[in-house]
């Protein structure tokens, strides 16, 4: 179970491509069919894995938010969780990269114009965050974090 893993202090949430992102756990399981679905569009999932320190992973970025602006961004990452008639997240059967990982269904469709920076952009800027216009490589995305001064 994901809240009874004992590295848990973060959940590190990603989003994207279905086919793509629950068969690529390495560069050397990438598939082509998964590349093309990604690109021309694919159903979109969430990628939740437990960690204990994300402070010190490579890139990584602290932004420092108001308590009301960071519910604002876990509001805009909990309701992309398609849910079943229970309202449950749906999880993604037998797809998993290492212990405590899950993938779980979500509601938007995925393509190249709409990657997954562009997900967490929008995120950030509903939690207040001011980005430039369009951000869909992770380096677009913290040059614009660089260039706002967070």
């Amino acid at each position: 179970m994901l809240f009874d893993h004992p590295d848990l202090r973060y959940l590190v949430i990603g989003w994207g491509s279905r086919d793509f992102y629950t068969t690529a756990g390495t560069y050397a399981d990438i598939r082509l069919t998964a590349v093309l679905k990604a690109i021309t569009g694919d159903a979109s999932v969430m990628h939740v894995y437990p960690t204990r320190d994300i402070a010190t992973a490579p890139g990584a970025r602290t932004i420092k938010l108001a308590r009301e602006d960071y519910r604002r961004l876990v509001a805009h990452v909990v309701a992309g969780f398609q849910r079943d008639v229970d309202g449950q997240a749906v999880l993604v059967k037998g797809a998993t990269f290492e212990e405590g990982d899950l993938f779980y269904e979500e509601n938007r469709h995925f393509n190249i114009f709409t990657p997954c920076n562009i997900w967490v952009a929008e995120g950030l800027r509903k939690a207040g965050v001011a980005l430039g216009p369009w951000t869909p490589t992770s380096q677009s995305l913290l040059m614009s974090l660089w260039l706002t001064g967070r």
